[in-house]
């Protein structure tokens, strides 16, 4: 019976720090949600922006594959997003969409 005792006490102790665990994750919650907005924010101004720059910039081109090149990194809003996305968590080089946006503006 004392062993009994002892367990208790022991899964009592226990659910003290799980309780405390589960209040400190609920509490950073707010702030990863907030962070996570804020990111997503910066990504769709900056791919806003980006996209309506360069399909501006590729009324006047007369060089189809560039074109298509740009369409398929910046074609959309969604795209842009995306893609500034992956230069910034997945690893893609941004030297490479870099080059494809200087190739348009010195066009």
């Amino acid at each position: 019976k004392t062993l009994r005792v002892l367990r208790v006490v022991r899964l009592i102790r226990m659910v003290s720090h799980l309780e405390s665990a589960n209040e400190i994750l609920c509490g950073s919650m707010l702030t990863t949600v907030g962070s996570l907005m804020i990111l997503g924010c910066t990504l769709y101004v900056f791919a806003l922006v980006i996209a309506q720059m360069l399909e501006v910039s590729l009324m006047g081109m007369n060089d189809p594959v560039l074109v298509e090149e740009v369409r398929s990194i910046f074609g959309s809003v969604q795209l842009g997003m995306f893609t500034l996305f992956r230069s910034i968590f997945h690893g893609d080089d941004w030297d490479k969409y870099y080059q494809t946006i200087a190739r348009t503006s010195s066009t």
